[in-house]
């Protein structure tokens, strides 16, 4: 019954807040692809060349035969008028030759494998330029030809000569405009959320929680329980609110909640996390303690965590403003700019502007260009270059 209700609840929230899901792959876990096309082509995970991080996907034509395809992304549960946006970045450095890569699609019909065929999806005819890194995307909008369709596999296409067979392929994202249909990605035995810290603190007459994970995967929120016993059946939960996941990221994510019901001194209290996919499966996290202290006495408990270096925004997805923060260990001079995943530059949001270490600062962005322009709904990347170092994060505009 509990999952039961928390669908419908998640279906609430997405009709009112959500209007598209987005997810990205670095190829960092040692995937290849969800599978291929034409038995010559060897996918391999290599780390000889990569666009972020240290891997890539190596594709090798060898023998020459057809046209080889790897597919990266697919997706089910598509309806006539949802639209799929997807992208990847191909290196090659043969220009106006071969090889070259290609972004291309092909259609599964409902109940179908990833094998299945129902007819090509078309896709961009412009190749990958030749001069090292170049981004290659399309946008399809989906049409189920009367119900034979329900599903749409991204292809990466390599097109060879002899002794010019190999390309390389890396940071991919898919955003799709449908809060039902289910993006599969290249990740096996994926966790839908790597927690690597949970802990409270008690400050100011408020206990403070504090959460980081390493990665999710179509995570759309989070749920708080709270209990005086170790009990978790015996919890109540103590958000008013869904607080709002990072979706799908393989970049850390920092979260603080304030508990902000009555609390009893000298009171243990027990905290749990619920996660909640976007089909409505939860998992659960904890417990962790606190105990509240006596009036006038030491807390006792864990001073708040100094989580420095550039902060998840939040809200994030969000529509259109937002609020980015960091701190540093350091004093140093900063310029915060969000780009996007072409690497274009979207806006500064500030330049050459004095930091001091240990100050949690904010800045605001209201989803607008250098320009004033509204940007359009998409994957974006915000960067805090610093004398001391450099940080990244992704965010979410979902209009």
């Amino acid at each position: 019954m509990k999952r039961i209700i928390i669908l419908l609840s998640f279906i609430l929230i997405c009709s009112l807040s959500f209007s598209i899901q987005n997810a990205t792959y670095g190829w960092e876990d040692g995937g290849t692809a969800l599978g291929q096309y034409v038995s010559t082509l060897t996918l391999e995970n290599s780390t000889e060349q990569a666009f972020g991080g240290t891997h890539s996907l190596k594709m090798t034509e060898d023998p020459l035969s057809g046209t080889p395809q790897a597919f990266i992304w697919w997706v089910t549960g598509l309806t006539d008028g949802d639209v799929i946006t997807a992208g990847f970045y191909v290196y090659d450095v043969t220009e106006s030759a071969y090889p070259s890569g290609r972004i291309w699609g092909h259609y599964t019909p409902p109940g179908g494998d990833i094998n299945s065929y129902e007819g090509s999806a078309s896709g961009n005819y412009d190749y990958s330029d030749g001069t090292g890194w170049s981004y290659l995307e399309w946008t399809w909008t989906f049409d189920s030809d009367g119900g034979l369709r329900d599903g749409l596999i991204v292809e990466t296409r390599i097109y060879s000569s002899d002794g010019n067979n190999v390309l390389y392929v890396d940071n991919t994202s898919i955003t799709v405009s449908s809060d039902t249909a289910e993006i599969d990605s290249i990740e096996e035995g994926e966790v839908p959320v790597e927690l690597s810290s949970f802990s409270a603190a008690y400050s100011n007459g408020t206990p403070t929680l504090f959460w980081t994970t390493q990665s999710e995967t179509n995570n759309i929120g989070w749920n708080v329980f709270r209990s005086e016993s170790e009990n978790v059946n015996e919890s109540l939960q103590i958000n008013p609110e869904l607080i709002p996941g990072a979706g799908t990221t393989s970049q850390p994510t920092d979260y603080v909640f304030d508990d902000e019901y009555d609390i009893q001194d000298n009171q243990e209290y027990f905290y749990w996390l619920e996660s909640i996919d976007n089909l409505g499966y939860t998992d659960t996290y904890g417990p962790i303690s606190l105990t509240v202290p006596e009036d006038g006495e030491d807390p006792g408990t864990p001073e708040i965590p100094d989580l420095y270096g550039l902060h998840q925004n939040y809200p994030n997805p969000f529509n259109p403003n937002t609020r980015i923060s960091y701190r540093m260990k350091e004093d140093c001079v900063g310029t915060l700019t969000v780009y996007n995943l072409k690497g274009e530059k979207m806006v500064i949001l500030f330049e050459n502007r004095e930091i001091i270490a240990d100050d949690k600062e904010f800045v605001e962005w209201n989803g607008l260009d250098n320009n004033g322009n509204e940007i359009p709904s998409g994957i974006y990347i915000y960067k805090l270059n610093t004398s001391a170092g450099s940080y990244s994060r992704k965010m979410v505009l979902a209009k």
